[in-house]
């Protein structure tokens, strides 16, 4: 599975010195697979040794540089939420947080809103990563199509600002597929299925 390696990996130095030597290569680590086994291989190459791991963990490894990037997505406290709107299926439910941390239902709500599961909703949202970043560009929303479902939360304070996931789709592992405007430009990455199923509630 490592003849010829399938994918490689190599982090070098970052020298602020001018004067020195640049982008020193620090270790290099190879991964294959093998169709006969459900696992992949790595190798250092420094090494003789073969190492094995996981299919699902070497699946869910980069495969582009901009993958590497951090994995969160924003982050934001409870207390600074105004309110958090969904949107499925043209319903529409939206809940309020007022200044003493009470939720109220506006839209949607047939009865009284669950005070501990919002919080535990904002919460989520507030430190919201990215479990895979899959894809990015222009090109995606084509890719990927409308969005089935999304999600905004509203934070409150001077400068008002609204976030928004939208969902399109599900990854192999069925994970919900969220994508989010990072830098102006929209990226999709694989949402928490945890948090997805608390917004489903």
């Amino acid at each position: 599975g490592l003849e010829p390696v399938q994918r490689e990996y190599r982090l070098y130095t970052a020298v602020t010195n001018a004067n020195g030597p640049t982008n020193v290569l620090i270790t290099r680590v190879g991964f294959g697979t093998n169709a006969t086994a459900d696992r992949a291989y790595a190798r250092r190459w420094d090494e003789d040794s073969v190492y094995s791991i996981r299919l699902r963990e070497y699946t869910l490894m980069p495969g582009e540089a901009w993958q590497l990037r951090d994995h969160r997505i924003w982050k934001f406290a409870t207390n600074q939420v105004a309110k958090i709107t969904v949107k499925e299926g043209g319903e529409v439910r939206e809940v309020l947080r007022q200044p003493g941390g009470e939720w109220v239902g506006v839209k949607g709500f047939a009865n009284d809103v669950n005070p501990f599961a919002m919080e535990e909703v904002a919460l989520g949202l507030g430190d919201l990563h990215a479990l895979m970043w899959v894809a990015r560009g222009e090109g995606v929303r084509a890719k990927f199509g409308p969005p089935v479902s999304e999600v905004s939360v509203t934070l409150g304070g001077e400068k008002p600002q609204v976030l928004t996931v939208e969902f399109v789709g599900r990854s192999p592992l069925l994970n919900p597929y969220g994508l989010v405007v990072i830098d102006g430009q929209p990226v999709v990455f694989e949402f928490p299925w945890t948090l997805y199923a608390d917004l489903q509630r």
